[in-house]
């Protein structure tokens, strides 16, 4: 056969093939909206801070004399948005490797693998962000007022419960209250780790409580990939072992709670793919690099739970090495 057989797999396909499959790969990856940054963050963007526009505008009584009321500008507030970090994986099909033998299934791998880390990435990325102490109202600012809700400095909505990693429907009730009282009552979704899940599922009546699939909060859920386990007051439980166990996670998906921070270059808001120069080890040799950061700008929008004490304790993630 002409041409270099060491650019051909066991089973005769050319690598330079299969590297243009594994782009083709990452680029349908980049154009899907199937993952956290589309269901809690919105468009990708540059700016460093967040102008958030808050409840505020009051009216004033007049009297009967000629005084106009001051004028008002629309109340916001600023959120800095984190840094955005730099993430890298270097995917290589090596010369000893395609010597014992390689066929184009094991190669193809190599990509599909490298496209599943960048989404473990992103949404632990996201998750560390909801799950850390911070984000959401944590005892250090008072959220404004809403309707006849007024709150105080003392707000939380990092919420623990000593219920043995069980959740209960009080709980999940309590959750929905503390988003509810801000505004945020519309398309409001439950994730759970399976473990949560399965102890619910020894009850009937909560298993028979199934969400409504015509529902427009279902169908944008079903787009992203999730179907609701059943839902509980109104809210669609999902099962979802991102979260880590004991753990959960409710926040209003309209609302879009977060924002997801890149760099200048907006090529940065996809996982971004270079060919490495030629080495006397690789036959294929790519670098993927992914650059952003998640940043709670919502934080009356959602709520972190803890299942198996009274007290919080952000959850520990495996982010990167």
């Amino acid at each position: 056969m002409a041409g270099n057989p060491g650019a051909l797999t066991t089973d005769g396909v050319p690598l330079d093939l299969l590297r243009t499959e594994v782009m083709d790969l990452v680029e349908r990856h980049n154009e899907t909206t199937r993952d956290w940054i589309g269901l809690l963050c919105g468009a990708p963007t540059n700016k460093t801070t967040a102008n958030v526009r808050i409840r505020g505008m009051q009216f004033q009584r007049m009297g009967s004399d000629t005084t106009e009321p001051f004028v008002q500008s629309v109340p916001r507030y600023s959120v800095t948005l984190n840094e955005p970090e730099y993430f890298g994986l270097a995917g290589a099909i090596t010369q000893r490797a395609w010597m014992k033998g390689m066929d184009a299934a094991e190669v193809r791998e190599l990509g599909v693998e490298c496209v599943n880390a960048d989404r473990r990435l992103v949404t632990n990325l996201i998750l560390q962000e909801m799950l850390t102490d911070g984000g959401w109202y944590a005892q250090s600012l008072t959220p404004p007022n809403f309707k006849n809700n007024a709150f105080d400095s003392t707000h939380d909505h990092y919420l623990g419960f000593n219920v043995s990693g069980i959740p209960t429907a009080a709980s999940i009730v309590q959750a929905k209250h503390h988003i509810t009282e801000h505004g945020y009552g519309d398309s409001l979704v439950c994730f759970l780790n399976n473990d949560q899940i399965s102890e619910w599922e020894q009850d009937a009546d909560m298993v028979t409580a199934t969400a409504e699939m015509n529902s427009p909060l279902v169908q944008r859920l079903l787009e992203f990939g999730y179907t609701p386990s059943f839902q509980l007051s109104g809210v669609p439980i999902i099962a979802e072992d991102w979260v880590p166990t004991n753990y959960g996670v409710m926040f209003s998906v309209g609302a879009l709670p977060l924002r997801w921070r890149i760099e200048d270059n907006a090529a940065t808001a996809n996982l971004m793919e270079w060919q490495k120069p030629g080495d006397a080890q690789y036959n294929v040799w790519n670098e993927f690099v992914r650059v952003g950061a998640a940043t709670v700008v919502l934080p009356g929008a959602g709520v972190s739970m803890y299942f198996n004490s009274d007290t919080w304790a952000d959850a520990s993630l495996d982010i990167a090495a």
